[in-house]
């Protein structure tokens, strides 16, 4: 309900005129929504996106190169499935890695199992997944600092594979 003025006028909201500018401190960042654009465009979602698109060759060696450094890990043996086990299904997932520049670097293809067909207390006892809490990487950073240490950074391309697994997992066989 709009109540009238003393003139007899009704007050009726407005739009206000005024033109929205960011803040001068984030004047030379670009968000994030519209970098993600660029950043994640070509990346297939399946397994025949990836090996039917113009980048089919370079999605293939880096499954290849996947598929490599499974079998040079021991990450699997092939097995007939044993009565009353299930199996469980995997997918790819697709990523190209750029410099920090913005520039491809390599292309990287992941072999995923579908953990989600699993049973918890049945096909597994426990999940754990070996990431440093924020408060740690901060007290590393002050120590850092306060004693004027050169911090360096490094990937280990295959650092899931060196985990053991007291369960068995059966997975089918990747395409």
């Amino acid at each position: 309900q709009l109540d009238a003025d003393p003139v007899g006028q009704i007050n009726s909201a407005r739009r206000s005129k005024r033109e929205r500018k960011r803040p001068g401190w984030l004047q030379d960042y670009i968000t994030s929504n519209n970098a993600e654009v660029f950043l994640t465009e070509g990346e297939p979602e399946t397994y025949d996106e990836a090996i039917q698109c113009e980048n089919s060759d370079e999605w293939k060696s880096a499954m290849d190169a996947e598929i490599e450094s499974m079998h040079k890990n021991d990450a699997w043996e092939l097995t007939e499935l044993p009565p009353g086990k299930k199996i469980i299904n995997n997918r790819w997932v697709y990523r190209i890695k750029r410099n920090p520049d913005g520039s491809m670097d390599k292309y990287r293809a992941r072999l995923v199992i579908k953990g989600c067909a699993q049973r918890p207390g049945i096909d597994y006892a426990d999940t754990f997944s070996p990431v440093a809490r924020l408060e740690v990487i901060r007290s590393l950073l002050s120590i850092a600092a306060v004693e004027k240490m050169v911090l360096r950074q490094f990937d280990v391309s295959t650092a899931f594979l060196y985990g053991d697994v007291e369960e068995e997992i059966f997975m089918k066989q990747p395409q």
